[in-house]
């Protein structure tokens, strides 16, 4: 199992990607929009994960889903409001089955033309109870963490996040896992703050602060 990608709200996507690329000297590059939560997202790649940057483009059709619900809400609290986070098992059916949830397709219209495809298990399930949801690309070549990027520092990858709630309810739900995932107890479910490596050494924490 490892981390696929670390998911935070914004209001703005193209201020927010100034700030973040002025901060820490990650590149932003498009995205593009998710026809059935209402949202529109821009991507930091990292080579092995990514950070996804998401916005609501139709309060509508975001109202009427759980993920754009929950962007809508982290959004109001500030800039880069950290949302939840994606990992990608070993086996994405036997995750599923054993935490009981279905897997379901996910699809959005790239900024270019086309479509990104996967199957995911557990968002809402996860967005309602703070814990990670799973995902499996359909074309793993296509995964947005690989695609290109011209940072101002070279990341090397997602070190580590850390989350609130119960280490022992996480553990339960992933399974199995050697992901550096540190909880802080009695803190409020969910996605708190994660950590991008930088080759030559140090880290970049976000959100910063």
């Amino acid at each position: 199992m490892r981390l696929d990608h670390l998911i935070f709200a914004v209001a703005d996507l193209a201020a927010a990607a100034r700030a973040l690329g002025e901060a820490t000297g990650l590149a932003v590059g498009p995205g593009g929009v998710h026809p059935a939560w209402g949202t529109r997202n821009a991507i930091v790649p990292l080579g092995d994960a990514y950070l996804e940057l998401v916005a609501v483009a139709d309060p509508d059709v975001a109202a009427r889903s759980a993920f754009g619900r929950a962007v809508a809400a982290a959004a109001r609290g500030g800039a880069l409001a950290p949302v939840g986070w994606a990992v990608a098992p070993d086996d994405l059916d036997a995750a599923a089955a054993r935490a009981g949830v279905a897997v379901v397709r996910g699809r959005r219209e790239l900024a270019g033309g086309g479509t990104l495809s996967w199957s995911m298990a557990g968002v809402e399930e996860a967005l309602e109870r703070g814990l990670p949801f799973f995902l499996r690309w359909d074309d793993e070549a296509s995964n947005p963490a690989r695609s290109a990027a011209e940072h101002r520092v070279a990341p090397a990858g997602a070190r580590w996040v850390e989350v609130g709630g119960s280490r022992e309810q996480l553990d339960a739900w992933l399974g199995p896992h050697a992901l550096d995932v540190r909880v802080v107890p009695g803190a409020p479910p969910g996605l708190r703050r994660a950590a991008i490596g930088r080759r030559g050494g140090g880290e970049i924490v976000l959100p910063p602060g």
